[in-house]
């Protein structure tokens, strides 16, 4: 079994897929980026504006440490299983 940690860190890397070039504008004249989501009732908007700077640094938090393995298979997709 998986401690805590491990679960949470999964669930929040699940949670959280990779954003698509499709819903990234760059305004160079600005210097800022559009990050276009889903409506958010609580928020009442669907455009986060970051500074250029501000999301490449709110991007790179997203990226894992060198090493630190999150996807991992249980089932049929365990190497174990495939291996029969």
């Amino acid at each position: 079994m998986l401690d805590r940690k491990s679960r949470e860190s999964i669930g929040r890397y699940m949670v959280r897929p990779p954003p698509t070039l499709k819903k990234i504008t760059y305004e160079p004249f600005k210097g800022r980026v559009l990050f276009h989501t889903t409506y958010s009732d609580y928020f009442k908007e669907n455009v986060h504006m970051f500074d250029a700077l501000d999301f490449l640094a709110e991007l790179t938090q997203h990226i894992p440490p060198k090493g630190v393995q999150l996807i991992r298979c249980y089932g049929l997709y365990s190497s174990r299983i495939k291996g029969r």
